[in-house]
């Protein structure tokens, strides 16, 4: 049995302070259209495991997710669910919300849970925290004022009496900075929104690497688009249902 913890299982996104705190077009809440057409189809990249397979959850498993909005601006529930939708939509997979939870997730999140231990597997969980350490914080975000979010997962291997697992994520995290809570609701189109961030993290959540391409909602800062851009589709086709299934 193993468990795998590599450092690529965290990836960031930052934006610039003077976007942070621009309070302009707060009420905004686009819907995400089809952004099939915006980039191109390869820009993208996944989390690979070292035989070179793409790190992914198992897309025939239902993935549950919770989410803390404790700390959260106003509104932010339902932009979390339109994230959502838009993700199981592109991905194929089946995400089912299992309510609210009071939990942050840090830097050990999951690491204690893993499938062969026998305890609860921790859900997805999405989560709004300060920078930091103690009540209403998490270790995941650090000081650096231009960090919006950090998002990851945890893969193991392991073999039981059904056989042998490949790697495979089991759970995952978005973490929000309280830093950015001022950032317009919704997903706009040209401007850094909450959407956007959202996106941003669940796309690293589900294994998915940064790329250098400003039309990609995977670009390492804010403020290009409200909507997954070919390349972002083309990458969680890479780690979705059409992948095919993993044991």
């Amino acid at each position: 049995m193993s468990v795998r913890l590599p450092a690529s299982a965290r990836r960031a996104v930052t934006a610039a302070a003077a976007v942070a705190i621009a309070a302009a077009g707060l009420a905004a809440t686009a819907t995400p259209a089809s952004a099939a057409a915006r980039g191109s189809a390869q820009s993208f990249a996944v989390s690979t495991n070292s035989d070179g397979s793409a790190i992914r959850w198992n897309p025939c498993k239902t993935i549950h997710y919770q989410t803390n909005v404790t700390y959260a601006p106003s509104g932010a529930q339902a932009d979390v669910t339109t994230a959502i939708k838009t993700l199981a939509a592109a991905t194929g997979m089946t995400f089912v919300d299992d309510g609210a939870t009071t939990v942050i997730p840090q830097q050990n999140y999951g690491n204690d849970a893993a499938p062969w231990t026998g305890k609860a597997v921790p859900p997805l969980v999405i989560a709004w925290a300060k920078p930091g350490t103690g009540t209403g914080a998490s270790n995941l975000l650090n000081n650096s004022p231009t960090l919006a979010g950090e998002g990851g997962w945890r893969s193991a291997s392991w073999s039981d009496r059904s056989g042998r697992h490949p790697w495979q994520i089991y759970t995952g995290f978005a973490v929000l900075s309280t830093r950015f809570n001022t950032l317009p609701a919704g997903f706009a189109d040209g401007k850094a929104t909450r959407g956007e961030l959202l996106l941003h993290e669940l796309g690293h959540a589900v294994g998915l690497d940064h790329v250098n391409d400003k039309t990609q909602i995977m670009y390492p800062s804010l403020g290009t688009a409200g909507s997954y851009g070919a390349g972002d589709l083309a990458g969680l086709a890479k780690v979705g249902k059409k992948a095919g299934c993993l044991s």
